[in-house]
């Protein structure tokens, strides 16, 4: 009974109710940045160190990633040839997704329209099999914040798996391009294998291609000074193909992609 007088007392008072239930306090600010983080090995195929998260409503999100202390491999032999990180960001609106694959560096970032991600990010380091390499894992962070990235920081991109290599006179060699990526272009880059003598005249030739169908020639001089270039990538593409057309020098070549995002 006392306890009855007392809450009416106080509704008689401040004329007001009480009401319980999930609504939310709005005066509490709702968290914008999400992260994770985790190890890698390089050359050990599997281990991911992941985020998957409902962000905060439909809007532009930003994925950003952080490189620990680069390993230091200790080998009898070559071991580590290649040391390597990579993404795969999976943005989702209304049950939908699309995927992007990025090389993971220190400050590179990548934005989509979302209402969640799903980020998985492996090591893809190149290690010689039977190397008794002793490596020392890496860490590697991941950051999901509202907006999209900033103009000034390390835009989206994935390096070749098969690069560099070597192409010798009058030869051929080819990257895949891996699908549901998210791929725009290519920036391919043409040197001279040391040791090669420079040459005077010639053209490299790069095709696009799915099937070994042609979709997408590229013709380029070449005297060995050619700098790396930017190629829009064909639509429907699976493989870059590079001819030398050069008659007595070898050349070395590689190719990064360009990331939508």
């Amino acid at each position: 009974m006392k306890l009855t007088i007392i809450f009416l007392t106080v509704v008689a008072l401040f004329g007001c109710t009480l009401e319980i239930g999930n609504e939310e306090d709005m005066s509490i600010p709702r968290s914008r940045e999400w992260s994770q983080g985790g190890y890698l090995t390089p050359g050990r195929v599997g281990p991911q160190v992941g985020m998957q998260k409902g962000l905060d409503g439909l809007g532009n999100y930003t994925v950003q990633f952080e490189v620990g202390a680069l390993p230091s491999p200790v080998s009898a032999g070559p071991g580590l040839t290649q040391f390597r990180t990579e993404a795969v960001v999976t943005w989702t609106v209304g049950g939908r997704s699309v995927s992007r694959r990025v090389s993971v560096v220190d400050g590179m970032s990548i934005s989509g329209t979302a209402e969640a991600v799903d980020v998985r990010v492996e090591d893809t380091s190149r290690v010689i099999s039977g190397s008794d390499l002793v490596v020392i894992p890496y860490e590697v962070s991941i950051q999901v914040a509202a907006g999209a990235r900033a103009t000034n920081s390390v835009p989206p991109f994935l390096e070749a798996r098969e690069g560099p290599i070597e192409i010798a006179a009058a030869g051929a060699g080819s990257f895949d391009i891996p699908l549901n990526s998210g791929i725009t272009s290519a920036f391919v880059s043409i040197g001279v294998i040391v040791g090669s003598a420079t040459p005077l005249d010639g053209r490299v030739d790069i095709s696009m291609q799915t099937n070994n169908q042609e979709l997408k020639n590229v013709t380029v001089p070449f005297d060995g000074l050619t700098p790396p270039f930017w190629i829009p990538l064909a639509p429907g593409a699976d493989e870059i193909a590079i001819y030398n057309r050069l008659t007595a020098i070898t050349i070395n070549a590689s190719v990064t992609y360009g990331i939508d995002g």
